[in-house]
């Protein structure tokens, strides 16, 4: 199951091997995963944000029917 999924590595006669994790550019899939998290964390951020603000201004738009 390691294997498939690209952690260890087996050689036959010889034994398995736990593979490299960075992606050549000495990152590692910890380091990749976190980033990502931390930008899904930005974008929920984002969106909460215009959630927020698409209510005031229906609010906004709601008053100014009203006054018509």
């Amino acid at each position: 199951m390691l294997a498939t999924e690209g952690l260890v590595e087996i050689r036959p006669a010889r034994g398995a091997y736990v593979r490299d994790n960075s992606d050549g550019d000495g990152r590692t899939l910890r380091a990749e995963l976190a980033d990502l998290r931390a930008a899904l964390r930005r974008s929920k951020e984002d969106l909460d944000a215009a959630e927020s603000m698409v209510a005031v201004l229906l609010s906004r738009l709601q008053s100014e029917e009203r006054a018509r």
